[in-house]
């Protein structure tokens, strides 16, 4: 019996042996055959994050939950897309300025006599515009018993009369010889002046009024007399401003002096965050020390008046610096902040972008320099971004993107 049971245990062994062999050799060959075909199976897989990256291209990362936006989709809404590049851009002063306006570029129309005042048409108000030589009103000088238009007037004719018979008299004796040349010569002064103060109480007077006129074109920025006012020979009627030109009066911290002696320029737009294009902002001066009262700089620009700008407004002002040093910038347009963080959204294919965080550096108004999230190349939205996030928010998804987010 042990010589059966011994020779029963003994053919188990060798099948459990004979096994174990098969199935290794199989365990091999399926390994070989799998690293075989894994030398062609991933001949088409997209290539390394990295590297993709290094060239500004769109990665498997990117592309896979991207947001499709088609071109009809576009072609509604004001939409525009730039690529990042590697511009000069220094360090900026960011501040406020009130806009002012410019020196000569307003004068004042005044009185020349006393009397009563009654404006030339009912739609001469402040903002109006007018032209050089347009009547802003008429002063009635022969309603004051003082200082009479008419009376000067009559004086002023007078005068002429009597300095013209003495010159017909002077000038009558002097071919007689029985006048000095001196004589001749005091007489024809008088009567030239005479002449001259006549024509100029003559002039722009008519039935013991004077006519004020605009001294030039532009548009009434202070009517100061209403009908029926009385006022005084040199006093003020309205002020008229041409606003071809605009001061911007700003102030900025002493510890950036250094860099107003490397001013080239400034970006402004208006508080609300509209840019205002083309301001073409020239440095005229700035302040060369501190005040007890301020401890801060004064910097006055000038610029055209390209939008209109109301004097007396405030809009925020870039001061641009001069600079050699190239950084990555975009459009500030394209940022979208969220919460204290800034997006923007990268085109990856034709009809499809990303949202990409971004570290955002310093910005003159209209560019903004990027430390850490884009690549030199990479197309960003730059107007439009807000509608490719509302697609986002919904639910709409890439069709090759395989999953929704």
């Amino acid at each position: 019996m042990n010589k059966t049971l011994s020779l029963s245990l003994l053919t188990l062994a060798s099948a459990l042996c004979l096994s174990c062999s098969h199935k290794g050799h199989d365990h091999e060959h399926d390994h070989e055959k799998e690293k075989a075909e894994g030398s062609h199976g991933h001949d088409n897989e997209p290539a390394g994050h990295n590297h993709d990256k290094e060239h500004g291209e769109a990665t498997e990362e990117d592309c896979t939950g991207g947001i499709h936006f088609s071109e009809e989709m576009r072609k509604t809404i004001d939409f525009a897309t730039a690529k990042a590049r590697m511009e000069e851009i220094g360090n900026v002063i960011r501040t406020v300025a009130q806009v002012q306006p410019s020196q000569g570029s307003e004068v004042s129309a005044v009185a020349k006599v006393a009397g009563i005042v009654t404006l030339a048409s009912r739609s001469l108000t402040e903002g109006a515009a007018i032209s050089a030589g347009q009547a802003i009103c008429n002063i009635d000088a022969s309603a004051t018993a003082d200082n009479n238009l008419s009376a000067q007037q009559a004086q002023a004719l007078a005068e002429y009369n009597r300095a013209k018979r003495e010159y017909d008299r002077i000038k009558t004796l002097r071919e007689e010889k029985l006048a000095m040349e001196s004589d001749f010569s005091a007489a024809k002064a008088a009567l030239e002046t005479a002449e001259a103060a006549l024509k100029a109480m003559k002039k722009g007077y008519g039935n013991g009024t004077q006519t004020v006129t605009s001294p030039r074109s532009g548009y009434v920025k202070q009517l100061l007399v209403s009908n029926g006012q009385y006022v005084a020979a040199g006093e003020a009627i309205a002020v008229i401003t041409q606003s071809h030109t605009l001061q911007l009066k700003a102030e900025v911290p002493a510890s950036r002096y250094g860099d107003l002696s490397k001013v080239d320029g400034a970006n402004i737009n208006m508080i609300s965050g509209e840019n205002i294009p083309n301001a073409r902002c020239r440095l005229l001066s700035y302040g060369r020390q501190t005040s007890t009262s301020s401890p801060l700089i004064p910097v006055t620009f000038e610029m055209n008046n390209v939008s209109d700008l109301v004097p007396g407004t405030f809009v925020n002002m870039y001061i641009t610096t001069r600079s050699a040093e190239k950084r990555l910038c975009i459009e500030s347009t394209a940022l979208l902040e969220e919460m204290g963080n800034y997006f923007v959204f990268v085109q990856v294919k034709p009809d499809t972008y990303v949202k990409r965080q971004v570290e955002t550096g310093v910005s003159d108004g209209i560019r903004t320099e990027i430390k850490r999230g884009l690549h030199e190349g990479e197309t960003v939205v730059t107007r439009g971004a807000v509608m490719i996030k509302l697609q986002q928010a919904t639910g709409n998804v890439d069709p090759h993107s395989g999953h929704q987010h």
